[in-house]
């Protein structure tokens, strides 16, 4: 018996469905991830729908809601959990001081509007995105801090 092409058109179909598969399983896994630093109510409709497999029109019966408007909400949460502040915030949040980790959280992890920010904190809206263009600047220093001692802590590795 010949060995299968694996230049054959149905070769390469399987391993890009193969690859897929697994871009997707990698995608739903970090989402999942990302997802245990939401609010409990809008963790447990990711959890239910991408872990547990939950179709959207049982989920929608459940929430008394329209399907599609379940599936915006979906779609509005896997955005929020893709943005990088979000990432930024549950990696490096705690390591700024007491109000800045709070406003960091409360912008990007519980996704509160701005005017209510500001009016929470007595600050114009003009104060609060200089204090989040702040709070993102020192966020990202901290992640190229982060990025450059692994690097040389790996290139250290090599050496010995």
């Amino acid at each position: 018996m010949l060995a299968p092409n694996p230049h054959s058109p149905l070769a390469q179909r399987r391993r890009r469905s193969l690859e897929r598969n697994t871009s997707e399983r990698l995608a739903r896994e970090l989402l999942l991830e990302r997802a245990a630093h939401l609010p409990e109510t809008e963790q447990a409709l990711l959890v239910a729908h991408f872990s547990h497999g939950i179709p959207l029109h049982e989920l929608a019966i459940l929430h008394r809601v329209t399907e599609r408007r379940l599936r915006r909400r979906l779609e509005a949460l896997r955005r929020k959990i893709s943005h990088p502040a979000f990432g930024l915030t549950i990696r490096y949040a705690q390591h700024l001081r007491a109000e800045f980790q709070s406003l960091a959280t409360a912008r990007w992890i519980d996704n509160r509007p701005l005017r209510t920010l500001a009016a929470e904190r007595h600050e114009t809206l003009h104060q609060l995105r200089q204090q989040l263009a702040a709070i993102h600047s020192q966020m990202l220093f901290l992640a190229s801090h982060d990025r450059t001692s692994h690097s040389h802590t790996n290139s250290d590795d090599e050496l010995e």
